[in-house]
């Protein structure tokens, strides 16, 4: 269990996928709010976060955890309490991602594992629950971008910002997501 977001191995996650099926992805809970309904979307980007939480002879199980964060010009997070009236957008999900492992692995490379390609197995649940979210709420209809692996991993030059979801650099507090005054 990392607190803080490991060095990705693309090689550790290969072999790992090798030994492993997937069994299920659950939604363990989620948290959408929002003040208004003409709230520009643009600025807002998912951030990651995934956690070994099981790993036995026959079981993984990690979770992964996706935040709606607020990257627009002039607004910033707060670490503090946050007033309800600075509250634009929040939403938070965490996903349960488990898998039967049918071949040997190497515990050490079950970070690599759960940060690649656990996040990618549990991005299309989040990709449809924000969209749904949102539009329920009267919000105008977003669609979360493709999940695109880190650039350092990869070895290549940073994507447009806009365009790229950004691993957390430690667990995600559950605090809302709120706007400087």
């Amino acid at each position: 269990m990392a607190e803080t977001r490991p060095k990705i191995d693309l090689a550790a996650s290969g072999r790992f996928s090798g030994a492993v099926q997937i069994l299920d992805v659950r939604l363990k809970s989620s948290f959408f709010t929002a003040e208004a309904t003409d709230l520009e979307l643009d600025g807002f980007h998912t951030e990651y976060f995934a956690d070994v939480t099981e790993l036995s002879d026959k079981r993984l199980t990690v979770t992964v955890s996706f935040r709606l964060a607020d990257h627009r010009a002039g607004h910033e997070e707060t670490d503090g309490p946050v007033t309800d009236d600075a509250v634009e957008l929040s939403a938070f999900a965490d996903f349960e991602v488990t898998y039967e492992l049918v071949g040997k692995v190497d515990p050490a490379d079950a970070e690599s594992f759960a940060w690649l390609n656990c996040v990618m197995n549990a991005w299309s649940y989040w990709r449809t629950l924000t969209h749904n979210m949102l539009v329920s709420m009267g919000l105008p209809a977003s669609v979360v971008p493709v999940f695109r692996v880190e650039n350092e991993a990869l070895g290549r030059p940073a994507a447009a910002k806009e365009d790229t979801a950004k691993p957390a650099k430690k667990a995600p507090a559950r605090k809302r997501v709120a706007t400087a005054k």
